[in-house]
Parts: structure tokens; sequence; C-alpha cells
């Protein structure tokens, strides 16, 4: 599988197409493990705007209240205080906020899904491909919105059968007192998702 395979035909931009148009991918818990482990996030409202089958908060566990969405029609997580699906996050009202939103957002709606983010929440994590940092197009968000970046030490499988792409992945995270830096994050090896 390459990195269009991954994030649809024609590369980052381009919207998913055919089995999988909402470019759903779930994350590997141990690639999440390790991420929480290595960056203590506050307790409180903690929000997943594109749950899928729920991998992610699994891995966190629980916290004060969870608050979940997806664009499809998904099952509410066991640890989900709130969920709404079939649910746009990009249409979410900028006044009901949380303390905390983490996601691996589908890459062909990264920086939508984290300018959504910003505008509701004071800390952001994001699982998203490295390439993330680049593009003329993104230069000045990222002057203006400076984030740490955990980069992943080994490139995680979304895939079933455990195949890998060919991106570099990492937790991009906003919040007060964040920007800048960056850390290696020995991730163990993914293999097949479960």
């Amino acid at each position: 599988m390459n990195s269009k395979n991954r994030h649809g035909v024609g590369g980052y931009r381009a919207k998913p197409s055919g089995e999988n148009p909402h470019d759903f991918f779930p994350t590997p818990h141990g690639v999440t493990k390790a991420f929480i482990d290595a960056c203590p996030l506050p307790d409180g409202l903690w929000c997943e705007p594109a749950v899928g089958s729920g991998h992610i908060i699994e891995a966190v566990g629980p916290r004060a209240a969870w608050a979940t969405y997806d664009i499809r029609e998904v099952p509410k997580p066991e640890l989900s205080a709130h969920h709404v699906a079939p649910y746009d996050f990009l249409k979410h009202d900028e006044r009901l906020r949380f303390d905390v939103i983490i996601t691996n957002p589908p890459f062909y709606l990264a920086e939508e899904f984290v300018r959504k983010a910003l505008a509701c929440a004071d800390h952001v994590a994001m699982l998203l491909r490295l390439a993330f940092l680049e593009s003329r197009k993104r230069e000045q968000f990222h002057q203006q919105h400076r984030a740490d970046v955990y980069v992943l030490s080994r490139r995680p499988s979304f895939m079933a059968n455990g195949a890998t792409d060919s991106c570099a992945y990492g937790w991009f995270v906003w919040g007060p007192g964040r920007g800048g830096r960056w850390e290696i994050l020995r991730t163990p090896e993914t293999g097949k998702a479960k």
C-alpha cells in the first residue's frame, strides 16, 4: 500500500472514494498508549471527533467525560458519555468547548480538523503524517499555531493485514506552553490492527 492508497487517489488532498469514502483507518492502541504515556494532558471533558471504532478512547482510557462523534453511523463507544453519529465535526458549534480534543482525522481534511479543534479546545492532539509540516499553503498556519511533535519511531499499520504505507507519522500537540518541541516517541510494532 502506498501513501496515495492510504489517503485517497491523487495525493493527500484527494477525497477518498470506493471502499473507504471517509478515509477511515483505525489507530493502533500502542500508538496512542505510547503518546499518552509521553505527553500528559489534563483531565476534563475530552472529545474524539472522528471516533470510528473507538480505538483511541479505548487506549486513552477513562476521563472525567468523553464526547464522541463520527461522520459515519457508528455505535457509541463504551466510555463515551455523549455520542452523536452521524455528525460533521467541522460544523460543530465553537461555543461548545472541550478541555482536550484528540483524534486521527481523515488526512485530506487534516488542516480543517486542526483549525476547528483549536477553536473548540485548549489542548489538541492529532495523529498526522509528518508531511503535514510541508507546503507553502500551511506555512503561515504553522507560524501562527506552533505545535509540539511526537514523531513515531516506527510506521504504524492502519490495515488489518499489518501492512504499512510509505509515510512517517507523529502526534501534533497544540496548547498552552506548547510549540516548537519535538521528540522521538518509542512506539511498538503495530502488526495487525485490532
